[in-house]
C-alpha cells in the first residue's frame, strides 16, 4: 500500500511503469502493449522492414529527433522483435490483453463512445466510480460494478 507521502517521493510515471513492468514480466505469454502492438504490427504487415523504418513509423517525426533518441527507439523496436516476434507476432498478439494507459478524461470519453475496444479496465478507485457509472448509463459493455476491492483504493471492474 502507498502512503501519500510516499507517493509524493515517487518520480513522475512511477505507478505507469510499474504497471507495465508487471503485466510484461508475470504475464508475458498473455499481454502485448499498445506501443509493441504497432512494431509487431509493422513487421506483420511488411516481414522486410527495417528496424529504422519500423522506428519511423512508431515514433513520427523521427528525423526531428536527437541521435540519442532515435538510437533508443531503434533498440526498443530491436527488442521487441527479438523478445516476443516468435511468441505474439504473425497476428498472435491480436489475441492478447492490451496493456495500456490513458489518462481518465482520455478513458472516460473513450469507453462512452468505443465501449467495444475494451474488455477490462483496472482503474483507482475514484475514476472507476465515475467511469462505471458513466458505463452503467450509457448501457455500456464494461463491467457496471466492482468485482473485487483489493484496497481502499483499488476495485477490480
Amino acid at each position: 500500500m502507498c502512503t501519500r507521502e510516499i507517493s509524493r517521493n515517487l518520480p513522475r510515471g512511477a505507478f505507469r511503469k510499474w504497471g507495465y513492468e508487471l503485466a510484461t514480466e508475470e504475464f508475458r505469454d498473455k499481454v502485448v502493449t499498445e506501443r509493441e502492438s504497432w512494431i509487431l504490427g509493422n513487421k506483420d504487415k511488411d516481414p522486410n522492414i527495417s528496424i529504422e523504418q519500423n522506428a519511423a513509423l512508431v515514433e513520427p517525426g523521427m528525423e526531428f529527433a536527437t541521435e540519442d533518441f532515435r538510437q533508443s527507439v531503434y533498440k526498443e523496436v530491436e527488442n521487441v522483435l527479438e523478445k516476443i516476434y516468435a511468441t505474439h507476432g504473425k497476428g498472435t498478439w491480436k489475441k492478447k490483453l492490451m496493456i495500456n494507459d490513458r489518462i481518465a478524461d482520455s478513458i472516460f470519453q473513450q469507453v462512452v463512445t468505443r465501449a467495444d475496444e475494451y474488455s477490462v479496465l483496472a482503474t483507482p478507485n475514484l475514476n472507476g466510480d465515475y467511469i462505471s457509472d458513466a458505463l452503467r448509463g450509457a448501457g455500456g459493455r464494461v463491467g457496471h460494478r466492482a468485482r473485487r476491492q483489493c484496497r481502499r483504493w483499488l476495485r477490480v471492474f
